[in-house]
């Protein structure tokens, strides 16, 4: 699943380590836990000595929600740990130590040391970077440890974890249908496997069938739980829950879908006791949040040089993500008036993202030629969009494609640009605007 050549890091010996890391990933992948489990087992089971941990499944909306715990839970004094994925400017990104990220000095003692334990056993590459992420987590004391699904969730490598304060479901859409199954349904069973062993659920809006499957796995596993429509929800930028509600107006992400993943947050860290946050530290705090490139304006180096022109980035990357940015362009009333600069991995489904950026109305569709993604081919994406009527054209890199689009927007009198798709295109451009974001 993991290709070198878009996996880099900028310490050559965590590089040299990274590749030998990928390099044994199993010929053929059974759908279990058991290399993980015996990979723990040596490293002496770190993932048994995590406490309160919350840990996040679901399509879309799982990065977000586990940084705005962490966010809020680390400015109200508490240690946090995280792990997530993927990363976009720094691999470090991944894991957290004590409310900061892993240092290359760490993260190269912990990940030889990981591998060496290993024994050249094929496991995959997602199972040695968790194996880090616990080792380090049991080795430094928090007050909580928020972790991000990788992919689906019963065979999860995170999932080897029983005991857990929270399980969030963020919503389940269609995306790894390779991996996860063809339809809504399989999906939302894979995701709902992360509920278990009487942990507390708190579950954001779904489709009717999700809603079922999840449901009926809460009372297999005997949880409580919080579901969007029956015990929360959100009106007017106010989530409500019992009978109390919390402002969550002055949040600093932009786009509808944020407070379903802001209310999961703060239902989090409302629900228990050991992570109770007063109403006014989580105000404040929402204000302050960070998390780079989710609908993000951009300022700094590139705006400098587009001084006409608005950027925004967003990393949609499947059809659930861009049906979410088609309704913030539907509130934001630009239809017509923008162009987008597309970069899609090749393992998503480019169909369906075309139909969604159909309905958006871009003026214009920018494809990347060279471009450090695996991503579908740009002549094979045009043609798809032409049979769409999308007004398409292919550049030769993203600096061109800026350069292009920029003119194009100045002779039509507009200024929105946005760029979109998957991580490795945001990751691109966050790195053309370095001098600020680096």
């Amino acid at each position: 699943m993991y290709n070198l050549e878009y996996i880099s890091h900028s310490n050559k010996n965590i590089q040299i380590l990274l590749r030998k890391c990928l390099d044994l990933y199993p010929q053929d992948i059974d759908l279990s836990l058991d290399r993980i489990k015996k990979l723990l087992k040596k490293l002496d089971n770190p993932h048994l000595k995590l406490s309160n941990v919350v840990h996040i499944a679901g399509t879309n909306g799982k990065g977000s929600t586990a940084t705005i715990i962490s966010q809020l839970q680390a400015k109200a004094g508490r240690i946090v740990n995280a792990y997530r994925s993927p990363h976009l400017l720094s691999f470090n990104e991944r894991i957290y130590i004590n409310n900061k990220k892993i240092s290359d000095d760490y993260f190269l003692e912990i990940l030889d040391f990981v591998y060496e334990k290993n024994e050249k056993n094929p496991i995959t590459f997602f199972e040695v970077l968790t194996a880090v992420a616990f080792l380090a987590f049991s080795e430094n004391t928090s007050d909580l440890c928020v972790i991000e699904v990788g992919l689906g969730g019963t065979f999860d490598a995170t999932n080897i974890i029983n005991k857990k304060e929270i399980a969030i479901i963020t919503p389940i859409g269609l995306d790894h249908k390779s991996f996860l199954g063809n339809s809504l349904k399989s999906i939302a069973r894979e995701k709902a496997g992360i509920i278990k062993n009487s942990s507390l659920i708190i579950c954001s809006k779904q489709v009717k069938s999700v809603y079922k499957i999840i449901e009926k796995k809460i009372n297999k596993e005997k949880c409580k739980s919080f579901i969007y429509g029956n015990d929360w929800r959100i009106k007017n930028k106010k989530l409500y829950y019992e009978d109390k509600s919390i402002n969550l107006d002055n949040l600093s992400l932009n786009g509808e879908h944020q407070y379903l993943n802001a209310a999961c947050a703060v239902l989090a860290c409302k629900k228990i006791d050991k992570l109770f946050l007063k109403n006014n530290i989580i105000t404040s705090g929402l204000g302050e949040i960070e998390w780079l490139g989710r609908l993000q304006k951009i300022e700094g180096k590139l705006k400098k040089k587009y001084k006409h022109i608005n950027i925004w980035i967003d990393v949609a990357h499947n059809q659930l993500g861009f049906k979410v940015l088609k309704d913030w362009i539907l509130k934001e009333k630009i239809l017509n008036k923008f162009v987008i600069i597309l970069g899609v991995g090749r393992n998503k489904d480019i169909n369906e993202i075309l139909i969604e950026i159909k309905k958006m109305q871009p003026a214009l569709l920018c494809l990347v030629k060279e471009l450090n993604i695996d991503g579908h081919h740009p002549d094979t994406v045009k043609s798809l969009a032409k049979k769409l009527g999308i007004n398409t054209v292919i550049s030769k890199n993203l600096t061109n494609s800026l350069v292009l689009c920029s003119a194009y927007l100045k002779e039509k009198n507009s200024k929105e640009l946005i760029i979109t798709g998957s991580f490795g295109i945001i990751s691109a451009i966050l790195s053309l605007n370095q001098d600020t974001y680096l």
